[in-house]
């Protein structure tokens, strides 16, 4: 059986739309009340028998102390990358160099991409990928369309120069290609949500989150799928449509939120209409910042 390690790129080259505006990092964001997309993914770990303890790579001190403030460590480990510019296949094989135990001949690299949700399991690409002798096995949905995952050998990411940009993707396919090895794909009969955008998140929601706990009293009207954590204030005759609502966020008397995320610490004013948004406090002014997302 081959050693699977796997790893999950939390940081982005270029900082999503969504993570601009929310202030959190893609793994944060909660599908349901207390279970972010990173809960999901060592769900998704679990559920495919992948044992060893993940890595989450981030690209910043900056992203590493947001990480810890959550105490998002006590599962895995969190590495800041010390390499700029590297590209995927220069990231994982700079990492490789800090295992000591990356070198044996049965290791292989679990990909992740971070700002992807987790899939239910990875059963079908591990089963597929120890049964070739493919070097790269993708994880892909809908006409072999890529789902954010993918398996590399160690041995594999000696192709990468020592220093550069090197993609994964497209150049370390490529020489694995030129060398004769394998690349293949897996289905794992599960659509791709990248949490990228405000629709995104929603659709993400949607799949994941239940509705079924009341918030408020008898006149608070809950429709479509919301995330709503327990510790919200929510009056009398508010309206709550496909939305999520982070921690401490309190909403006044007669207040809609429909399709919108709201940040943690925001206060919807009585009768305040906040549709299709994101709104989040910032930290350094504590003053409300809100972005309509037509």
């Amino acid at each position: 059986m081959k050693k699977i390690i796997p790893v999950i790129l939390a940081g982005e080259v270029r900082p999503s739309l969504l993570r601009r505006q929310s202030g959190l990092l893609p793994l944060e964001i909660p599908l349901r009340p207390g279970w972010t997309n990173l809960d999901a993914w060592l769900d998704c770990l679990r559920a495919s028998s992948i044992i060893h303890r993940p890595t989450v790579l981030v690209s910043s001190t900056k992203e590493l102390r947001q990480l810890r403030m959550r105490e998002v460590h006590r599962d895995l480990d969190l590495v800041v990358d010390q390499r700029s510019h590297r590209g995927t296949g220069g990231i994982l094989a700079d990492f490789r160099l800090t295992r000591r135990d990356a070198t044996a001949e049965d290791v292989v690299f679990l990909l992740i991409e971070g700002n992807c949700v987790a899939p239910r399991n990875l059963q079908n690409l591990v089963e597929r990928f120890c049964a070739t002798r493919a070097k790269v096995a993708f994880g892909t949905f809908a006409q072999d369309r890529l789902r954010g995952v993918c398996l590399v050998s160690g041995s594999s990411l000696d192709l990468v120069p020592e220093i550069g940009f090197f993609d994964l993707k497209e150049q370390l396919v490529a020489a694995i290609r030129d060398s004769g090895g394998e690349v293949i794909g897996a289905d794992l009969n599960d659509s791709l949500i990248r949490l990228t955008s405000l629709k995104n998140l929603l659709a993400a929601v949607a799949r994941f989150a239940k509705s079924e706990s009341r918030h408020g009293g008898e006149s608070v009207i809950l429709d479509g799928a919301n995330c709503i954590h327990d510790i919200a204030g929510i009056s009398e005759q508010v309206g709550i449509v496909d939305s999520l609502l982070m921690p401490g966020v309190s909403i006044g008397r007669g207040a809609i939120v429909a399709r919108s995320f709201v940040g943690s610490g925001v206060h919807i004013p009585a009768g305040r209409r906040v549709i299709d948004a994101v709104i989040a406090a910032s930290r350094e002014t504590k003053r409300e910042h809100r972005f309509v997302n037509r």
